[in-house]
């Protein structure tokens, strides 16, 4: 029976609340992690707790507990004077991973390249959304 340290074996499918497949375990390759190490949402790992192996459970997360809500003020204008660009290789749709002055590494997607700017989404590529995960339990230890 699962408990709050123990280490698990899983199979999993993530989807769209409208069924669109986001993520899966390969058949011969399901997941093995320790709860309470952060890999998976919260939510899940309690989602899951008191499972054995052979069960079954499906769990759904609104998009607060999976991904985060999706917000305007994650979307950024950014000189191009602020991103290098000398082969004019940035273009819409595509991802760009930026660091800041402290360090810190952001990923996001553009969304429009104009005369002087970049508009960037740095909102997770599923944020808004709620997700399904169907879980199954194939080990405990």
């Amino acid at each position: 029976m699962i408990k709050s340290d123990s280490f698990v074996t899983i199979h999993y499918t993530a989807r769209e609340i409208d069924g669109r497949l986001l993520d899966a375990t390969p058949i011969d390759k399901p997941l093995s992690y320790k709860l309470g190490q952060g890999e998976l949402p919260e939510d899940i790992e309690k989602g899951i707790l008191g499972l054995s192996a052979g069960d079954k459970k499906k769990i759904i997360l609104p998009p607060e507990k999976a991904f985060g809500e999706y917000s305007e003020e994650n979307v950024l204008k950014i000189p191009k004077s602020f991103i290098p660009d000398e082969n004019n290789e940035i273009s819409k749709g595509k991802f760009l991973e930026l660091t800041d002055a402290d360090g810190n590494s952001y990923r996001g997607v553009v969304l429009e390249v104009n005369h002087d700017n970049f508009v960037i989404d740095f909102n997770h590529p599923l944020a808004g959304k709620t997700i399904e995960y169907n879980i199954e339990i194939v080990k405990v230890d």
